[in-house]
Order: structure tokens, then sequence, then C-alpha cells
């Protein structure tokens, strides 16, 4: 049975959209993760905050007049967005607006939030986290 190592702690990742295209962003676990030493990084909650370009400004001036902005995080590099099935996902959310300014959050259904205790989380053994 594996023990814990560290007590909670938070990774975070800005990632600024320039074009309609996919971007791509990692999280490097290298210092956290040591398969050799069975030692895995433990994922209780994801959260994904939507801003526009500075932290006051809205989130939909620079994304046009309508439309969506959808984020995944895998273990996993599959160089594109994923379907909800595949194991290697480990959050996902979606921010859709349109021309008038209404914004709405879908909801996918996937756990994003695990639990608290020390058996609660998703497991991650590989040295880094793709978001898409």
């Amino acid at each position: 049975m594996a023990s814990k190592k560290t007590s909670m702690f938070t990774l975070t990742e800005r990632i600024t959209l320039s074009s309609t295209s996919t971007t791509f962003a990692t999280i490097d676990l290298g210092s956290y993760v040591d398969v050799g030493d069975r030692q895995a990084l433990q994922v209780h909650s994801v959260d994904f905050i939507f801003q526009g370009t500075d932290p006051a400004g809205s989130a939909i001036v620079g994304l046009g007049t309508g439309g969506s902005v959808l984020v995944q995080v895998t273990d996993l590099n599959r160089g594109a967005l994923v379907f909800s099935d595949d194991r290697a996902l480990v959050a996902s959310g979606e921010l859709t607006f349109d021309q008038n300014g209404f914004l709405a959050k879908e909801m996918d259904l996937y756990p994003d939030n695990y639990g608290k205790g020390s058996d609660d989380g998703r497991f991650v053994v590989n040295d880094q986290l793709y978001i898409a």
C-alpha cells in the first residue's frame, strides 16, 4: 500500500489562447512522480478559470462574437482532444458564450472533484500532464 509523502498542494498553469486552433501546454510532474520508487501524484480536484487578457477583463472580449472553449487535462499525450471514455482523461470542461455576452459552463459529468480522502483521487504516474 502506498503511503502519503506530502500534504496537499496546488499546481497552476496559465494558458493564453491566440487563435481558433487547438492550444497545447504541459504541467511538469517530474519532481513529484517516481515509478521506480512507487511514487505517484494523487489528483483530488481540477478547476478551470476563464479570464480575459488581464485579470479584470472579460473572458469573452478576446474570443469574438460567440463560440466555446473546451479544455481537457490528460496524463498521456494524445496530441488532440479526446473522447470522454479515454482512460487518459483526468479532467475536462467547456465554456460556451454567445454574441450577447451570455456565458454557460457545460457539465460533462466527468468527476473533476475526486474527494479528499487518502483513497480518493486520480493517481498519475506519468511525469507530465497534458492540456489541450
